[in-house]
């Protein structure tokens, strides 16, 4: 089915998305893909084919990125470009100090998911070999691409809302454990957190009726809280 103009919406959802990426990867920038590790970071400074431009490995933690920055930049400056995007992929927390570091001088960043990066690999020799050399030029050669995204800001709702999403996965593992656990009622109630030993299950107990077998054999009703 087509319309009047030739392009449908999802078309223009696309194109759009496009054009903020090539805002943020201009053609008149390097790209730096950096590959993060513990106390080896790979840098590489590629042009828009992956063309590598310059490769340095830095033998530091994250948040000593910050001369490998200064040095991409004036690895880019040399070889004629206005200015850099730094890519790397979100994983663990190391990401977010380079994201950080990069702010200041007025650098943007951009990150490619682990499963691109991933099956990019495999499609690039039909192998699953990974280093430090490769994975920063991969990373690079998708951003050529436009293969990345924009990373949430850290901000106040960025964190609101990850600590939100830990809590209910801590809730959901709670619940499978008390409807998977052979443990008796009362003990997986008094087991949640903030729940005192005193009032465990006091709202269950509260509206359960209990019997109870008197002198004469026969029972009787109990209410909680009240006589027989």
């Amino acid at each position: 089915m087509t319309n009047g103009s030739g392009v449908s919406r999802g078309d223009r959802s696309r194109n759009g998305r496009l054009a903020r990426l090539r805002e943020l990867v201009p053609v008149e920038n390097a790209i730096v893909g950096i590959d993060l590790a513990d106390k080896k970071q790979m840098v590489v400074v590629t042009d828009h084919d992956s063309k590598v431009v310059a490769r340095r490995t830095f033998r530091c933690r994250a948040w000593d990125l910050g001369v490998a920055l200064d040095w991409a930049a004036d690895r880019a400056g040399r070889a004629g470009y206005a200015g850099v995007t730094v890519a790397r992929e979100p994983t663990g927390h190391r990401w977010r100090i380079l994201g950080q570091l990069g702010a200041d001088p007025g650098m943007s960043f951009v990150c490619v998911q682990p499963a691109v990066s991933s099956w990019a690999c495999k499609t690039e020799d039909l192998t699953t070999d990974k280093t430090d050399d490769q994975d920063a030029v991969l990373i690079a050669r998708l951003i050529g691409r436009l293969r990345c995204y924009l990373p949430e800001p850290v901000d106040e709702p960025w964190g609101r809302l990850r600590h939100l999403g830990v809590r209910r996965e801590h809730l959901l593992d709670e619940h499978v454990a008390c409807v998977c656990s052979p443990a008796p009622a009362d003990h997986r109630c008094a087991s949640r957190p903030g729940a005192r030993s005193g009032d465990a299950c006091r709202t269950t107990a509260s509206t359960r009726r209990a019997t109870a077998t008197h002198g004469t054999g026969h029972p009787t009703t109990t209410l909680t809280g009240g006589a027989a």
